[in-house]
C-alpha cells in the first residue's frame, strides 16, 4: 500500500457516527461522504474490468462451406467443408495489454488522493472563515458589555451632575454601529456554513458548532522538507507519473504488437461415395491441419504510436515541472503570509495591552471627575479593532499553513 493510500485511511478513520464538529471530524466525514470520491471509486471498479477483457485469445473462427459444383476426388465428390481457425498472439502480448489497462485503472484511483487533499483544504478554509466570523461576534459582544457598563456609569454621572447627557447619546450611537456590525457578521456566516454542509453532503442549513480555539499557527517544517515531501508524495504529481507509466506500458505493448502472431486450423471435408466404381476407401472424408503466421507489414503505424506515447511522456514531465514550480511559489507565499501574521500579532498584543491599561486609567478618572469621556470611548473602539485584527492575524496564520499543507501528504 502506498503512502498516499494511508492518507485516505487516516481521513476515513476520523469519521464520526454523528455530525462531528471539530475540524478533524469534519474532514473525515466530508471525505467519507464525498460523492466525487464515490464516483472515482466507481470509475476505478469499471476500469478493473478492462484487464479480463483484453487477456483473451482472439475469437475462434468456425466455418462451413458447400460445393455447388462438387470437386471430384478419386474416392468421391466433396460435399461440405467444415473449418476451425484459432490465432495466437506473440508470447507476452496479452500480459502487456493487461499491464496497460491496470495502469489506466491506477491513474483513476490516484484521483481519490487528489480529491481527498482538496476536500481537506476546502474544509479548513471554510472552517477558519466561520471561526473568524463567530469569534469576531464574541469579541464585539464582550466589548458591548463594557460599553453597557460605561453607559450605566455615564447615567450615574449625569444624575450626580458631573457629566452631560451627550455622553450617553454617544455611547448609544456607538452601540448602534456595533449592533449593525454584529448583524453583518451573523449574516456572513451563511456562505462558509453552506459550503461546509455542501462538502459534508448534508442539508445546507445544518448547524455547525465551532468548539476549537486557535492560537497562532506554528510551522514545524522548513521549505526544503516540504518540497521533498511534495516531490515524493504529492497526489497530483503521482497522478502525472502514473499517466507516464501508462504510456511506457503502451510502448511495450506496441513493441509486442510488431511481432508476428501465429494460428492453427483444421478443415474437415465430407466426401460422398462413388457409385460408378468400387474402390478401396470409397467416400473417405478428408482431414486437413493448417498452420499460419500473420506478419504486421505496415510498420508506420507502430512508429507513429511509439512517437505519440513518447511525446505524451515528455509533455507530462513538463506538467510535473510546472506544477512543482507552482507549488514552490505558493509555498513561499504561504511562509511570507505566516511571517506577516506573526509580526502583526506581536504588534497587536502590545497595542491591546497598552490600550487596556489606558482604558483602566481613563475609566477611573471618568468615574471620579467625569472627564476624558471622548478619549475613553475612542479607546474602547480601538480595543475592539485591535482584538479583531489579532483574531484575523491568527486566522491568517492558519490560512497560510493550510495553503502550504494543501500539497503535502503527512
Amino acid at each position: 500500500m502506498t503512502t498516499s493510500k494511508y492518507l485516505i485511511i487516516f481521513l476515513l478513520s476520523l469519521a464520526h457516527q454523528s455530525f462531528g464538529q471539530s475540524l478533524s471530524e469534519l474532514i473525515g466525514l466530508a471525505t467519507k461522504e464525498s460523492k466525487d470520491i464515490q464516483l472515482i471509486d466507481n470509475a476505478y471498479q469499471v476500469a478493473l474490468q478492462k484487464a479480463p477483457q483484453v487477456n483473451q485469445f482472439p475469437n475462434t473462427v468456425l466455418g462451413v462451406g458447400g460445393f455447388p459444383l462438387p470437386v471430384q476426388t478419386r474416392v468421391g465428390p466433396q460435399i461440405v467443408r467444415l473449418s476451425a481457425t484459432q490465432m495466437f498472439p506473440q508470447f507476452g502480448v496479452l500480459g502487456d495489454k493487461v499491464a496497460v489497462e491496470n495502469s489506466k485503472a491506477k491513474v483513476i484511483l490516484q484521483q481519490v488522493d487528489v480529491k481527498a487533499l482538496q476536500i481537506a483544504y476546502d474544509i479548513k478554509q471554510n472552517y477558519y472563515q466561520l471561526y473568524e466570523l463567530r469569534n469576531s461576534q464574541q469579541i464585539i459582544q464582550k466589548n458591548m458589555d463594557l460599553l453597557n457598563s460605561l453607559e450605566r456609569l455615564a447615567e450615574a454621572k449625569i444624575r450626580s451632575g458631573k457629566s452631560s447627557a451627550a455622553d450617553v447619546v454617544r455611547i448609544q450611537l456607538t452601540k448602534e454601529k456595533i449592533n449593525q456590525k454584529l448583524a453583518i457578521l451573523k449574516s456572513n456566516e451563511t456562505i462558509p456554513l453552506i459550503r461546509l454542509n455542501e462538502l459534508l453532503e448534508r442539508p445546507l442549513d445544518t448547524e455547525i458548532e465551532i468548539n476549537q480555539r486557535f492560537d497562532l499557527a506554528k510551522l514545524n517544517y522548513n521549505k526544503e522538507t516540504i518540497l521533498t515531501n511534495i516531490s515524493e508524495k504529492n497526489p497530483s504529481l503521482i497522478h502525472l507519473a502514473l499517466q507516464q507509466e501508462v504510456s511506457k506500458k503502451a510502448i511495450e505493448l506496441n513493441q509486442s504488437n510488431k511481432k508476428p502472431s501465429f494460428g492453427v486450423g483444421m478443415d474437415y471435408i465430407l466426401v460422398a461415395n462413388r457409385k460408378d466404381v468400387e474402390i478401396a476407401q470409397n467416400g473417405r472424408d478428408i482431414l486437413q491441419v493448417r498452420a499460419s503466421v500473420s506478419f504486421p507489414i505496415q510498420k508506420k503505424k507502430f512508429s507513429a504510436k511509439e512517437e505519440e506515447e513518447k511525446l505524451k511522456i515528455e509533455g507530462l514531465e513538463l506538467q510535473k515541472a510546472n506544477l512543482l514550480s507552482e507549488y514552490e511559489a505558493q509555498i513561499a507565499a504561504g511562509f511570507a503570509q505566516h511571517q506577516m501574521a506573526e509580526i502583526e500579532m506581536q504588534s497587536l498584543q502590545k497595542q491591546i495591552t497598552l490600550t487596556q491599561s489606558a482604558i483602566k486609567i481613563l475609566l477611573a478618572e471618568y468615574a471620579a471627575k467625569g472627564k476624558n469621556f471622548d478619549e475613553l470611548l475612542q479607546l474602547e473602539m480601538d480595543l475592539i479593532t485591535y482584538e479583531l485584527q489579532a483574531l484575523k492575524a491568527i486566522v491568517d496564520s492558519h490560512y497560510a499553513k493550510n495553503n502550504i499543507e494543501r500539497f503535502m501528504v503527512q
